[in-house]
């Protein structure tokens, strides 16, 4: 369970993965097609057409791969995140997603919520397992 915090902690490392990665598959692609273009109709087996033409396939195949697992890990947090309140959800964005140390983080929220810092412990402490349930369950 403690998985699904740390991954949360990195959310936005894992977003900004997922644009790589698919923008990384689009070069292989097109590198692809330019190597394919340039054969025509040849065949060649064998040097150094055949093994870049092969190492290219390896890479995108591992690329896509890796795509589906960072997708996946989104889609759990974003299904997770979306089932808590409004409060909630802002509660995990600032202790987790956007990075701030847990003294800062309680501070703005005292402010954006207008409570007293024990209230934002206590808010922090019954969301937790609400978000680990929920994203167990995806």
């Amino acid at each position: 369970m403690q998985n699904a915090l740390d991954e949360l902690r990195h959310y936005n490392q894992i977003k900004a993965s997922v644009d790589n990665l698919a923008e990384r598959i689009a070069i292989i692609d097109e590198q692809m097609r330019a190597i394919n273009s340039a054969l025509g109709n040849e065949t060649i087996k064998g040097g150094g057409i055949d093994n870049k033409l092969d190492g290219l396939i390896d890479r995108k195949k591992e690329l896509e791969s890796e795509l589906i697992i960072r997708q996946k890990q989104l889609t759990i947090m974003n299904t997770a995140l979306d089932s808590l309140t409004d409060t909630e959800r802002m509660i995990m964005q600032r202790f987790y997603v956007d990075g701030i140390i847990p003294v800062k983080a309680n501070e703005i929220l005292q402010d954006e919520l207008c409570v007293d810092e024990s209230t934002v412990w206590r808010l922090k402490k019954q969301v937790i397992p609400k978000y680990l349930i929920a994203a167990a369950e995806c």
